[in-house]
Parts: structure tokens; C-alpha cells; sequence
């Protein structure tokens, strides 16, 4: 069985389990609603109908249950079009189920403590069975939930993208600010031995650089292999997880180099796999994290740097045809030399240098 046949039976397994559990909430909450133990069924479904119509239905439910179905709505229609933006149609089956799924509770809501407070139901019965069919519901919506988490997370991030620009990145700590260094050429020792510790971190992590590689090849945007690999124990991360819990240097020489290449006017969109800046819809740079490294590929033919100090490297997954040019940051001379490549892709594509002070920088000092 193929990779994609594979991450497709997990998304039917999710749908096929969560639409059970679904149809088992509405069952129970059908039988209960057709005995004597409940009064005011119907009520509430013609309750449920006008909910678009507050003044018709003056309740505090009224209002929650429209948002509830407006919030679905809206989700409904950002998960279907991103699936069809990442060709993963499979995806749209839970996200059907999962839309019905929550427009199922705002009915559960209304039914319910309306009646309660009204002292319409009788019986602990009752009770307990509204009780779990509202806990169903729930579950149902959680297991749906999981194939269709990664869009989910990717529409909220392009909704947090939209409305700030991609210019508010917020930081989560600030260093101090440490009195000016006079800007000078490194030592050659001091040179060689950065260039012995990038060498030496980057021998240790070549084999997981590798696994990265491959499962890199494509994004995992649709999240169908989510709900395989929580039972498997097996979970990719995110490039906002890495970053989450990488050391404090190499998280900040990322916000510092970040900064640096929006200084120029760049634009940037995380993704799962890292950051990618654009400049008039050109992709300039990308950048992730590996292991204890800052991976920075920039839009530059690496064959310019075969007789340069920098030790650029060409990326050869197919993924990184528009950024070949790799290189590995993690002293401060590193970044530095990720600075000139910033540079020189910038004077490439003709966009001058910006006046004035350049962004402050946060990693630590030499």
C-alpha cells in the first residue's frame, strides 16, 4: 500500500468512526424526544429554524447557537478551499462530517437547558441520556477534528498573516540591550574554529538532516496522517514546535535574520515545514530549523560561493529549485555570512539597501 492510499484509509477510519459516534448522538437525542419524558421537542426544533431570527426566539441561546453556525460556516468553506488548494479532496469528507457535527449542538443547546429551566424534562432518565448524547456530539466532533486539524491550523495562520501584514511577529523574549561592538574582521583562528563547530554539529546531525529531507518533500498540510501517527507515537513537528523548543541563540538568530531580510521589504508566510520571504510574489529565502541548526536557503546560485570562506551548500530536493543555495547558521560568523548572502540576493534582484539603523539584534554576543 502506497504512502498516499495509506494516509487516505486513516482519514476514512476518523470519518467512519466520528460519523458513528455522531449518528449515535442524534439517535439517542430522537428517542428521548419522542417519549413522554421530555415535552417541548418540537418547540425547540422550530427554535432551531429560526435561530437566524433572534427576535423570534429571545434567548441567550439563540445568540450562541448563531455563532455557532457562523463559525462553521465560515470554517466549512476556508477547510474545503484549502484542501483543494493542497489537492487533498479526501480531506473534505470529515470536514462535511465535522460541519454537521457542529451544527448539530447548537439544537442540543437549545433543547436542553431551555427546558431545564422550564422543568420540561422528567426524570433522572433524561437526564442522563441528554447528558450523553451531548458528550457524543462532543466526541464526534473531536474525532473529526483530527484529519482536518493541519487546514485548520493553516487557515487560522493565513487569517493571523492577513490581518497583521506577516509585520508582527512577536517576539517571546527580549534581550537587553548590550552597548555597541566596534565592527571588526574576525580572526582567522576565531574563523576556523566557528567553522570546525558548524562542521562538527552538522557531522552529528546528518542523519536526522536526511529523515528531515524526505519527509520535507512534501508539506503536511492536510493532516491525514495525523490521526496514523498519534496511534503510532510517530509525530513530525512543526517548524513553530522546533522553534518553540530550540535554544535560546539559535531561536533568535532566526527572529535576528527574519528581520534583516524583511528590512529589505520583504514579506514572510510560515508554513509547517518554515519560512518562506517573498518579494513582489518572488520567493528570495526560506528558512527552518534542524536539529541544533538554522537552515537558510536563499534564492542564489550556490556555484558562486565554490571558491568563497562560505561554505554554501546546493539543496537538492526539488522543494528548494527557487532557494539552492544552503547554508547552515549556528555561530555567530555563520550568521553573519547569512547576512552577506541576504545581501547579495538582494542586489541580484535590484533592491536596494535601506537607510537608517538595522533591525536590533537579540541572539548573543561573541
Amino acid at each position: 500500500m502506497s504512502k498516499y492510499q495509506n494516509e487516505n484509509k486513516k482519514v476514512l477510519r476518523a470519518s467512519f468512526i466520528g460519523v458513528l459516534v455522531l449518528l449515535l448522538s442524534m439517535v439517542i437525542t430522537g428517542l428521548i424526544g419522542i417519549s413522554d419524558r421530555i415535552h417541548g421537542f418540537r418547540e425547540a426544533m422550530e427554535n432551531y429554524l429560526t435561530i437566524w431570527q433572534p427576535m423570534k426566539f429571545q434567548s441567550p441561546f439563540a445568540m450562541i447557537g448563531l455563532v455557532i453556525l457562523a463559525f462553521d460556516a465560515i470554517a466549512f468553506l476556508a477547510i474545503v478551499i484549502f484542501a483543494i488548494k493542497r489537492k487533498k479532496g479526501i480531506v473534505i469528507v470529515p470536514a462535511i462530517l465535522f460541519a454537521i457535527a457542529l451544527a448539530f449542538l447548537p439544537f442540543l443547546l437549545i433543547l436542553t437547558f431551555p427546558l431545564i429551566e422550564e422543568g420540561q424534562i422528567y426524570g433522572r432518565l433524561a437526564y442522563y441520556t441528554l447528558a450523553i448524547a451531548m458528550l457524543l456530539n462532543v466526541l464526534s466532533l473531536v474525532i473529526l477534528y483530527i484529519p482536518i486539524r493541519a487546514l485548520v491550523q493553516e487557515g487560522f495562520g493565513f487569517a493571523k498573516q492577513f490581518v497583521t501584514g506577516g509585520d508582527e511577529e512577536n517576539k517571546p523574549c527580549e534581550a537587553k540591550e548590550e552597548p555597541a561592538e566596534d565592527k571588526k574582521e574576525e580572526p582567522v583562528e576565531e574563523e576556523q574554529a566557528a567553522e570546525e563547530n558548524d562542521d562538527v554539529a552538522a557531522t552529528e546531525e546528518e542523519t536526522e538532516e536526511k529523515a528531515e529531507e524526505e519527509n520535507e518533500s512534501e508539506e503536511n498540510t492536510d493532516g491525514s496522517d495525523v490521526f496514523g501517527k498519534l496511534n503510532s507515537g510517530k509525530k513530525r513537528a512543526s517548524f513553530e514546535t522546533k522553534l518553540r523548543n530550540s535554544e535560546y541563540d539559535i531561536r533568535h538568530k532566526y527572529y535576528d535574520l527574519r528581520d534583516y531580510i524583511k528590512f529589505y521589504g520583504a514579506r514572510n508566510r510560515i508554513s509547517f515545514s518554515g519560512d518562506s520571504f517573498y518579494y513582489k510574489r518572488k520567493k528570495l529565502a526560506f528558512i527552518t530549523i534542524t536539529g541544533k541548526h538554522v537552515r537558510l536557503y536563499a534564492a542564489i546560485d550556490p556555484a558562486k560561493y565554490a571558491d568563497s570562506p562560505i561554505p554554501v551548500e546546493t539543496a537538492e530536493s526539488k522543494k528548494y529549485e527557487k532557494v539552492p543555495a544552503l547554508l547552515r547558521i549556528k555561530s555567530n560568523l555563520a550568521y553573519r555570512r547569512g547576512k552577506k548572502i541576504i545581501d547579495a540576493v538582494m542586489a541580484q534582484e535590484g533592491i536596494a539597501k535601506p537607510e537608517g539603523p538595522e533591525p536590533k539584534e537579540t541572539q548573543k554576543k561573541d
